[in-house]
């Protein structure tokens, strides 16, 4: 048993974490063009480093073109003194953690779709949990959507001891998550691929943001995995060291749920000799097996006389 528990111990540690996920150098140096401490050289780097070029190619320009969107957006709340004010979750959202949604939007397939949404993949609740944000395909009503990551939203900053925090950063999100990776393990059948995926998402609270991640490197055990939380500072000298790690965050969690929907959507080798799918193919999936109920007429008498 203890060689057992050992042997799964080193497969953890020596399962890759969100914490080593590759980002490009490129990437790093032109988001270090933004490392200033006031809106005048913010907006100054915006001018020298804007890709409003007449030859724009979405490939190779939209991870520059979204990171300038994000500073400019956040350039304005610090010029207009949002940040030095009380705000809601909603405003939150909208303002600040919009820069999830309008990262997702390099991708074709798959969306953020903002509001207090139900996951539909997952099961614990008759219509699913209520997520603040869910990375999913785009809905096309032919089928339930494949579902990536979430994230949870709430205005007041707490620590990692907070009581919303721990709810829902140790309850609510990583059980949606579970079921969502839940969902996409069946969709590929539990093959050679299981181990390479991976469900991702974010716990907001105000300005501050902790990236998650839950994967399963063996068969019956989960793991979360959570990254530093990271905190959005309301003084603009700050900037740098404060909103920059948050956009590099937000680029990370995106282009994992890009592999993830890379390796789900892999054509498999198809055998045009293989007939074994036509075998029982009409034949229904057997119903469940019902619970074994009590047959005693003690019981039951008892129930007719507590109902009357």
């Amino acid at each position: 048993m203890l060689s057992k528990v050992r042997k799964i111990e080193a497969l953890l540690i020596n399962t890759p974490d969100i914490a080593i996920f590759r980002v490009p150098d490129s990437l790093k140096l032109f988001l270090s063009k933004y490392n200033k401490n006031s809106t005048a050289q913010l907006r100054d780097a915006l001018g020298n480093n804007h890709t409003f070029q007449l030859d724009y190619n979405k490939e190779e320009n939209f991870d520059k073109d979204w990171i300038n969107l994000v500073v400019f957006s956040l350039v304005r709340e610090y010029g207009n003194g949002n940040m030095d004010r009380y705000h809601n979750e909603q405003w939150h959202q909208s303002h600040i953690w919009s820069m999830i949604e309008s990262c997702f939007d390099k991708l074709e397939n798959i969306e953020a779709f903002c509001g207090e949404s139900a996951s539909l993949g997952t099961t614990r609740l008759r219509y699913g949990h209520m997520c603040d944000l869910i990375f999913r395909q785009y809905n096309i009503r032919h089928s339930v959507p494949l579902e990536f990551g979430a994230s949870e939203a709430k205005a007041i900053i707490e620590n990692e001891s907070g009581t919303n925090f721990m709810k829902e950063g140790f309850y609510k999100l990583p059980r949606t998550l579970k079921d969502m990776l839940d969902h996409l393990l069946q969709e590929i059948k539990f093959d050679d691929r299981s181990t390479a995926i991976r469900t991702v998402g974010f716990i907001h609270s105000g300005l501050s943001s902790t990236l998650i991640k839950l994967d399963r490197p063996t068969k019956y055990i989960s793991r979360i995995s959570r990254c530093n939380i990271l905190k959005i500072s309301n003084s603009v000298v700050q900037f740098g060291s404060t909103v920059l790690p948050v956009i590099l965050s937000t680029w990370v969690c995106c282009e994992m749920v890009k592999d993830v929907f890379k390796i789900v959507s892999q054509d498999k080798e198809v055998n045009e000799d293989d007939i074994s799918l036509f075998n029982n193919f009409l034949e229904r999936t057997p119903l469940p097996a019902m619970p074994n109920t009590s047959a005693s007429s003690e019981r039951a008498q008892k129930r007719l006389r507590l109902n009357r």
